[in-house]
């Protein structure tokens, strides 16, 4: 599939579940915002902001746009430039900050958030994952566009995100019998990116 058919048929895709569909940004909005973030955005994100629309569609409660009018859903308050300089802002601990480079791109409810790697030219997706001692960072799609390809024939991104390792055991909450309940994980490769915490974030993109 093509980047142009995959675009046809994200809309389609939006379209049908009734998703919105923001109005497209410009060319000048995409222009403002690469210059504020010291970094080029991924083509395909690019592709996605000016052909489809500026946010509101997609996996999980919708992808962040950009400003001006980019979506912000009302669990994730910002658009991907306000949330991009607030988490910069607040990176000192290396245990719990979020590395340069990555833009808020998907909120999945209960403070879990997957990102585009905007120091890549194909868009990776990284998700994070909260944990007692820290956060951990996932390599969920090598490409934003192979990512959506799969939401776009169905795939339940969300789901797919994990795999289950093993069960426990444990009592239903509404009868009291006896259950198993599945213990999952992460799929995907654990990144190492605490060499970006130290780093400046404004930095060439990497390909």
């Amino acid at each position: 599939m093509t980047d142009d058919d995959l675009l046809r048929a994200i809309r389609t895709r939006a379209d049908e579940l009734g998703q919105s569909r923001l109005p497209c940004a410009s060319a000048d909005d995409i222009t403002a915002v690469e210059l504020a973030l010291g970094f080029s955005l991924p083509p395909f994100y690019v592709r996605l902001l000016r052909e489809v629309g500026n946010g509101g569609f997609g996996p999980g409660y919708g992808l962040s746009g950009v400003p001006p009018g980019g979506f912000q859903d009302t669990d994730m308050p910002g658009d991907l430039l306000e949330t991009y300089r607030a988490e910069l802002a607040s990176r000192d601990d290396p245990a719990w900050g979020v590395p340069p480079g990555l833009l808020r791109l998907c909120n999945w409810g209960c403070a879990q958030f997957s990102y585009i790697d905007g120091f890549t030219s194909t868009g990776r997706v990284i998700t994070q994952e909260v944990g007692q001692n820290g956060v951990s960072h996932f390599e969920t799609a090598a490409s934003l566009a192979g990512w959506l390809g799969e939401w776009v024939k169905g795939v339940d991104l969300g789901k797919e995100m994990y795999e289950t390792v093993s069960y426990r055991e444990g009592k239903n909450p509404f009868t009291g019998a006896p259950t198993q309940f599945p213990v999952k994980r992460m799929k995907g490769p654990l990144l190492d990116l605490s060499d970006r915490l130290r780093a400046d974030p404004a930095r060439p993109r990497r390909h």
